[in-house]
């Protein structure tokens, strides 16, 4: 309402930051039992591949034009 970008920008990095602990940390504590056998190895491999992916999402989100089109970044 202001027309400064701050607030927003503010709320959109809280959100980031706590959802990328939180994967980060989920990811990290499986990592501890990947020794336990397949079954732990892959929740811990699905669980860093999901934060890639939804890393990514987001990323691909953030450059998408305000039009609804999406941004397409090589590479």
């Amino acid at each position: 309402e202001t027309g400064s970008p701050d607030e927003l920008v503010g709320v959109l990095q809280d959100v980031i930051a706590e959802q990328v602990k939180h994967r980060l940390d989920h990811a990290l504590q499986l990592k501890t039992n990947v020794d336990a056998g397949v079954p732990e190895a892959r929740e811990y491999v699905e669980a860093v591949l999901g934060l890639q992916v939804w890393s990514h999402k987001l990323y691909l989100a953030a450059l998408a034009s305000a039009h609804g089109g999406e941004h397409h970044h090589e590479g």
